[in-house]
Parts: structure tokens; C-alpha cells; sequence
């Protein structure tokens, strides 16, 4: 792993919103876990959330990821892993 895909992916860091290479991807196929490789996404749930970095409606299946509520001071949020390698893959936050 690059040292910033470390970061994320092993340190929970995020990246700096709309700066990552993903965020305009269009082509169809699967978005995969940078640190083993396991199918997360597909192209056809991938959607523009308008917050700077890639969002999808759900994962490729139902054992592609896990979720664990963390509380903030601003509110209760959702971590999302790779449910295979646990790589860090950002947050799902309250409509």
C-alpha cells in the first residue's frame, strides 16, 4: 500500500473530500478493497452524493462489508470496512 492508502485503510484516516481518483468513475465494473483485493462495490450503485468522495446505495453483497456505529459530538455515525481484510472505507452519516 501506497502511505496514504495505509492511512485510510489501516489507520482510519480519510482523504481530503473530492481528491480522490474514484470520485468520477464511470465505467462499468466493481470497485475493489485496495488492501486485498475483495469486490466492495458495483459501478451500478455508485452515485454522486455530492460530498467529495465516491457513495453507493449498498455493497456488491451482504457479507462485502461491515458497519460499526461510532458516536461523535455531532452524532452517531456508521463505519464501514472491508468485511475481509477490515481496511477502513469511510463513513455513512444520517440523512
Amino acid at each position: 500500500l501506497s502511505p496514504p492508502a495505509y492511512q485510510i485503510l489501516r489507520e482510519a484516516s480519510t482523504e481530503d473530500a473530492f481528491t480522490g481518483s474514484l470520485l468520477g468513475e464511470k465505467r462499468p465494473g466493481d470497485f475493489l478493497c485496495q488492501g486485498c483485493g475483495s469486490t466492495l462495490f458495483e459501478s451500478a450503485d455508485k452515485y454522486d452524493s455530492k460530498t467529495g468522495w465516491p457513495s453507493f446505495t449498498r455493497p456488491a453483497d451482504e457479507h462485502s462489508v461491515t458497519h460499526r456505529k461510532e458516536n461523535t459530538p455531532l452524532a452517531v455515525v456508521v463505519e464501514v470496512r472491508c468485511a475481509h481484510c477490515h481496511g477502513h472505507l469511510g463513513h455513512v452519516f444520517p440523512d
